[in-house]
């Protein structure tokens, strides 16, 4: 007799299902995106880049993620 499975089970297996195609999603548009971690004194800390953002930055993402953003982005001239 096969074990039904409950519904926390279900959700579960559904939120990592529309965390596997976010991350899809996230991953292949051409856009830059990124995530920032907002901290106390305005300060930003990148948590997560896409692809696009390491291609046209030529950076590499333990180049980026846990820094913040004025470490990694020059200020505008």
């Amino acid at each position: 007799m096969p074990i039904e499975k409950s519904r926390y089970e279900s959700a579960i297996e559904h939120l990592l299902l529309h965390g596997k195609q976010l991350d899809l999603i996230y991953n292949t548009v051409i856009d830059v995106l990124y995530m920032l971690d907002v901290e106390p004194g305005e300060k930003f800390k990148f948590t997560s880049v896409n692809r696009s953002f390491l291609q046209v930055t030529g950076l590499k993402e333990d180049q980026v993620i846990g820094k913040y953003v004025d470490e990694v982005i020059p200020p505008s001239r």
